[in-house]
């Protein structure tokens, strides 16, 4: 009796990956790796990105809406007084404004209270005082965090169109940055950081 194996003619064909195959089909999986890291790499930019980008607007927001409700309820009549010692200027040495003014309120006795809202360089934040005379009384607007920084606030006056001074009608520059958290973490380009600039005028209503 034959005890030798059957042996198909399939078993005859089978055969190993030559190293051809093997490199070809390892670059092509390095290749699809890598797509994936990149496109995890720049979702997860974008993510950081997105966070930057709501959180310095919603801080302008927020800054703006205290400013605009703050600065209308003032004293129209006697409007605002620029602090000359905290004078703003560009690279150039050009005036832009002050970043810190004094408006008023007429109290009941017709007595006046002296307000200040200025940028504090220190703590990167919008500083109102609602009564200089008490030096507790400071409220803080946007305080310097890890995400978010008041980069500058300046104020200028207007004038009327006959030329003449319009103490009233207060013009305010905002700027608000991530703090360059986008940059610092690695997750966008050098010149990516989130910023946001507000332009907006205030006119006093109150007496």
């Amino acid at each position: 009796m034959n005890t030798q194996p059957l042996i198909g003619k399939g078993s005859r064909n089978r055969r190993g990956f030559t190293l051809v195959e093997l490199m070809t089909a390892s670059v092509i999986a390095l290749i699809i790796t890598g797509s994936a890291v990149m496109l995890l790499f720049y979702t997860s930019r974008e993510g950081v990105k997105g966070i930057c980008n709501a959180t310095v607007e919603e801080t302008a927001y927020i800054i703006q809406n205290n400013l605009i409700n703050t600065i209308r309820s003032m004293s129209a009549a006697n409007g605002m007084t620029p602090d000359t010692s905290a004078a703003c200027y560009d690279s150039n040495s050009n005036l832009l404004g002050y970043n810190a003014i004094y408006t008023f309120t007429v109290n009941s006795n017709n007595a006046l209270t002296t307000s200040r809202f200025y940028y504090d360089t220190n703590a990167s934040a919008v500083v109102y005082v609602p009564d200089i005379t008490q030096t507790n009384s400071k409220v803080y607007w946007g305080t310097n965090s890890k995400y978010c920084k008041v980069q500058n606030l300046y104020f200028t006056s207007s004038y009327n169109l006959d030329g003449s001074y319009n103490s009233s009608l207060v013009n305010c520059f905002l700027q608000v940055s991530d703090n360059s958290w986008s940059t610092n973490s690695n997750y966008g380009a050098p010149n990516d950081a989130a910023t946001i600039f507000r332009t907006f005028s205030v006119l006093m209503r109150a007496n």
